[in-house]
């Protein structure tokens, strides 16, 4: 499992997902200028790359908890089957 925010996290991502079984990368795509500075500077090529690698880059609020959710909830159903 990794989590990131950034261009300099890609490679963090990319070895946590290279792995057979069980992985999760997380990239924060923060969004929310309520809670803090709405910001991509320096994100754009992660955002980019975030799918193509199987991240997840949901946007910052709930969302990211809400896709860490799904995604364990994947994760459990193909263990099962």
């Amino acid at each position: 499992m990794a989590v990131g925010n950034s261009n300099g996290d890609i490679h963090m991502l990319k070895y946590a997902m290279g792995h057979q079984g069980l992985t999760l990368g997380l990239l924060v795509h923060h969004d929310d200028p309520e809670r803090e500075y709405a910001y991509d500077d320096g994100a754009e090529k992660a955002l980019q790359l975030a799918p193509q690698a199987g991240c997840t880059a949901p946007p910052e609020r709930r969302a990211a908890l809400t896709a860490l959710a799904e995604r364990l909830d994947q994760e459990i159903k193909q263990i099962e089957t």
